[in-house]
């Protein structure tokens, strides 16, 4: 199971952005207080200071979010914290545009 996470404008389904990451490391993500999953529907700006408040927080303490890494491999602390710099980075760039979340 996976995160596909995508920006679309928001009047219409036209993608302009789109990253898929592993479930597997959504322990972490949500433990730094973002829930990408409740994010479907919002906007970009609405996203972005959790997104960014989450990548924070978890390089604040990388030893206690490595210790959710999943021993079967599937993602990684660096893995995950690069989906959300790459969500946090397309936030920027696509400002006001729509964010669409499927697990």
């Amino acid at each position: 199971m996976s995160y596909d996470v995508s920006i679309h404008y928001k009047d219409s389904d036209h993608c302009l952005w789109w990253r898929n990451h592993t479930s597997s490391t959504s322990g972490m993500w949500r433990l730094a207080g973002c829930n990408l999953a409740d994010y479907h529907g919002w906007t970009t700006d609405d996203v972005l200071p959790l997104v960014s408040g989450a990548i924070n927080e978890m390089q604040r303490m990388p030893d206690t979010y490595r210790q959710l890494e999943p021993t079967n491999g599937w993602g990684t602390f660096e893995s995950t914290v690069e989906f959300l710099q790459d969500i946090e980075s397309a936030c920027k760039l696509f400002t006001g545009e729509k964010v669409s979340v499927w697990t």
